[in-house]
């Protein structure tokens, strides 16, 4: 008898997030088990009732998908408004076809499983994405005084405690978690990370001139956003020394901040002449990252980061580039080290950045060691074995829900 899960998320499905993490995930967990989504997403306005929108709404259908996206609302009001719209029509489909449980991702998903279970009963696995309040804190968003921080820590212990299965995406938080962080909490407690599809990253692939002129270069390359998390003078100081030591080395910059990106140049000296910033679509980075020889990682060590394995790091592996890491959580580093192409960072102390530059620049490695990279990896970062853990956690709620042993 198969099972009909709710999906509960405020990632848009037709943004590139919540399509790699969300959609291409459900699609692989429906073809190994008998599970049939009903799926809750906020999508932005710019996608709702578009073009795409229509396709793959015709698409989940084919599949025995049902989607009911919401159109997301700006601002606080509207982030009151898109959760009472979720949690409306959540109520709704526990009503008409009542489901198995309800998988909820990050903690608004949460709040809206949670409330539903106590008017319903309905059992919810919490798939908590990171710890939401530590990083609102770590931005001096919302939680901004010890009266409303102390509400935000009541209220995400109260998720915690009512979730029938917690998911984290890392180790140390799941660890944190089983040892009584939250209070007492369910026992089914998953590690499954971020997730990508390895076949994305095997090419042959095209590139805009501009960058297909770097393929024969030795590329350092940065991926994403610049915020708290990440050092970026660190990274900068680090790319300035190999940029000294090899002429023909180029930096490849892939972030929408290239302003800020510039000014940290700037205060580095280093030279624009040997610098690429630019941003491309998501579908796009398997290609970009093919011309990427070494990937910056380096990032703090906050409370939130406990929570967090980034996306870029599966990338990274999936694509072949070798990561320069420091910080985030001690698993990070271990599948960096598990992984044998990259380097893990001791510290960024000057002294460690320029023997890490030297490294980078006398690295004469066999190409095979990326692909033993790549498949030692996999096992933990691909698609295919997220979903079937994913699918071994749906089978664990349907035999609790029954009161059979595990």
């Amino acid at each position: 008898m198969s099972l009909h899960v709710l999906y509960i998320s405020f990632d848009g499905l037709l943004e590139p997030l919540g399509h790699s993490q969300v959609l291409r995930v459900l699609r692989r967990v429906a073809t190994v088990s008998q599970t049939r989504f009903t799926v809750l997403s906020v999508e932005k306005e710019t996608d709702f009732g578009g073009e795409r929108h229509q396709k793959l709404s015709s698409e989940l259908e084919s599949e025995g998908i049902t989607w009911l996206p919401h159109r997301y609302r700006k601002g606080a009001r509207g982030i009151a408004r898109n959760i009472a719209a979720v949690h409306e029509s959540a109520l709704s489909v526990c009503m008409l076809d009542r489901p198995d449980f309800m998988h909820a991702r990050s903690y608004l998903g949460g709040q809206v499983a949670r409330t539903i279970k106590l008017l319903s009963g309905i059992p919810f696995i919490f798939d908590i994405r990171g710890f939401w309040v530590d990083e609102r804190i770590q931005e001096e968003l919302w939680f901004t005084t010890p009266s409303r921080t102390a509400i935000a820590r009541g209220w995400e212990r109260n998720l915690y405690q009512a979730a029938d299965a917690i998911v984290s995406l890392t180790q140390p938080a799941a660890d944190s978690i089983a040892a009584g962080r939250f209070g007492e909490v369910t026992d089914i407690i998953e590690v499954i990370p971020t997730l990508v599809e390895n076949e994305d990253f095997e090419g042959p692939f095209e590139l805009p001139n501009e960058l297909a002129e770097l393929r024969d270069s030795l590329v350092v390359g940065w991926v994403g956003s610049i915020n708290a998390c990440y050092r970026l003078d660190a990274s900068i100081k680090l790319v300035a020394e190999v940029l000294s030591r090899n002429p023909e080395a180029q930096f490849l910059a892939i972030t929408k901040q290239a302003s800020l990106m510039s000014e940290a140049l700037t205060r580095h000296n280093v030279g624009l002449e040997r610098v690429t910033i630019t941003t491309v679509p998501h579908h796009e980075m398997p290609a970009v990252l093919s011309i990427m020889d070494w990937g910056l990682l380096i990032q703090n060590l906050l409370p939130s980061q406990a929570a967090q394995m980034p996306t870029k790091l599966a990338e990274f592996f999936a694509a072949g580039v070798r990561p320069i890491q420091y910080g985030c959580n001690w698993e990070v580093s271990e599948w960096v080290r598990a992984a044998g192409s990259g380097i893990v960072l001791p510290d960024t102390e000057p002294a460690t950045l320029i023997q890490a530059a030297s490294e980078v620049v006398a690295d004469s490695r066999p190409i095979e060691e990326l692909a033993d990279a790549c498949a030692t990896t996999m096992h933990h970062f691909g698609v295919r074995f997220g979903a079937l853990r994913y699918a071994n956690l749906y089978q664990n709620m349907r035999l609790r829900s029954r009161g059979a042993p595990n």
